[in-house]
């Protein structure tokens, strides 16, 4: 998928794995909040949150952010858990439903160059 500046509803959803419920999905949908918070790595949330890197790692690999973690995002960054849990960006406000479109963006154009390099 490249991006044009704009997308539609139907793109985003996609990205976001809309309803999909699954660890890897939540997983997919931490990293990208993660990233849209402005935070490039694990270890720099899990510092921002006061926690350990290994406690948050295994929240984003697992795809089970604790309600901590969520919390944290959404109290700092305005991102809400529906859209960690299901993917859900309608109600996002504008900057941060940007910012979201923009980090599910880079998590698949890397997941495209990781499986085009295979």
């Amino acid at each position: 998928m490249t991006y044009n500046g704009t997308m539609k509803i139907e793109d985003i959803e996609a990205l976001a794995l809309v309803n999909d419920n699954s660890d890897d999905a939540v997983g997919h949908r931490l990293e990208a909040a993660r990233r849209a918070a402005g935070y490039q790595t694990a270890k720099a949330l899990a510092d921002a949150m006061g926690i350990s890197y290994k406690t948050y790692h295994s929240q984003e690999a697992k795809g089970r952010p604790t309600r901590g973690t969520m919390n944290f995002l959404y109290k700092n960054h305005r991102i809400d858990y529906n859209f960690i849990l299901n993917g859900d960006v309608y109600h996002l406000p504008g900057a941060v439903r940007d910012a979201i479109e923009m980090a599910l963006l880079f998590l698949d154009m890397f997941e495209e160059r990781s499986s085009n390099s295979d």
